[in-house]
């Protein structure tokens, strides 16, 4: 569990490739398949856009594709590192 913690952090704050170095591996894809925990997250924004665009009950009430959605507070996109 630690060593899955460890690489996941690592992976997250700096590279894949540190994690792999810090964790003894040759080959960072060993890391990936075994240690690094996806992020399960959904951007808010995301999760609106794709309700409104897919979920019949929304479209039942007026909100489809093409309709505007408002939002009460900006939203900050931020690329992760383990994107980039």
């Amino acid at each position: 569990m630690f060593r899955r913690t460890v690489a996941t952090v690592i992976n997250e704050q700096a590279s894949l490739n540190l994690a792999a170095e810090i964790l003894g591996h040759t080959d960072p894809k060993v890391t990936v398949e075994h240690y690094i925990r996806r992020n399960e997250h959904v951007n808010p924004l995301t999760a609106e856009l794709l309700d409104a665009a897919f979920a019949p009950d929304m479209q039942d009430e007026g909100v489809g594709r093409g309709d505007p959605i408002f939002l009460d507070s900006p939203v900050r996109w931020e690329i992760s590192s383990s994107y980039a």
